[in-house]
């Protein structure tokens, strides 16, 4: 255990046409579905660059990713759940400062007992008693009007148990939604393979209201996908009977990678798997 005061932190602060079945047509596209969509700039675009992306949702396991580790990883910190980026501050957060064990943690016991142990990382602000809690009343209040770190979204976990969706149900969730108490951002479900993914955790820039994959969101978008399509018909489409081995081995590739990227929050009912 350390001191309060020896933890204060500084003073400052389309559409498109179906391509075709090749390996290169697939990692193509796969490619260019897993980064931001571009377009010419304009004078608009350059002052949208300069803003904040909104706020996201983040699993444990991402905020874990945002360590600070190098030069082109951001440091983020949590606290109760909300995460703040700190990267402006490299000197403290960044490998070889002094608070560079916070950076991809919830740092909500750790601060408000002003404890450096590693252990402390895992446990959760609910079991600080109620001094401990003022405490960490100051700190939220230092981060967000004292050294004034933008907020970047919020610790959300996952639902426990994932529910069946029917595809009826499962077309609100296209990002347009109201944002569930908790969360940072609305949810944006996307069906691949039985399963549904929530893309709102780390996946509303491409598949977010306006972006050129949200017609994806609130879909089943299995056999789009297995064929490499944008083609209104190839949505909600449950038969798969139609896909050839290569379209099968394309969906799968899109499984793994959305398996690895993305929470699973529920299946599909009636769905082939």
């Amino acid at each position: 255990m350390v001191q309060m005061d020896a933890l204060q932190l500084p003073d400052s602060s389309g559409g498109m046409a179906m391509l075709g079945f090749t390996a290169l047509g697939a990692l193509v596209l796969m490619y260019l579905m897993f980064q931001p969509a571009r377009a010419p700039a304009t004078d608009d675009d350059e002052s949208a660059a300069d803003r904040p992306p909104p706020p996201r949702n983040f699993t444990i396991e991402q905020l874990h990713e945002f360590d600070g580790r190098d030069e082109a990883t951001p440091a983020y910190v949590a606290l109760r759940g909300e995460v703040f980026d700190v990267s402006s501050k490299p000197e403290h957060y960044k490998v070889g400062g002094g608070y560079h064990l916070f950076a991809g943690h919830d740092a909500s016991y750790s601060l408000a007992t002003g404890s450096l142990d590693p252990a402390d990382l895992e446990k959760s602000w609910s079991e600080l008693n109620v001094m401990e809690n003022e405490s960490l009343d100051g700190w939220v209040e230092k981060y967000k009007n004292f050294s004034e770190y933008p907020v970047v979204g919020k610790v959300v976990t996952p639902p426990a148990q994932p529910r069946e969706f029917s595809l009826e149900e499962l077309r609100p969730f296209d990002g347009t939604s109201d944002i569930p108490e908790g969360y940072a951002a609305p949810p944006i479900y996307v069906g691949v393979r039985g399963k549904v993914y929530d893309m709102s955790y780390g996946g509303a820039e491409m598949y977010g209201p306006g972006k050129s994959y949200n017609l994806f969101a609130g879909r089943d978008a299995s056999v789009a996908l297995a064929k490499m399509s944008f083609a209104p018909e190839h949505l909600d489409n449950p038969d798969m009977s139609t896909l050839s081995k290569e379209d099968m081995t394309v969906l799968q590739d899109w499984a793994s990678k959305m398996e690895k990227k993305y929470p699973v929050i529920g299946t599909i009912a009636n769905s082939a798997p």
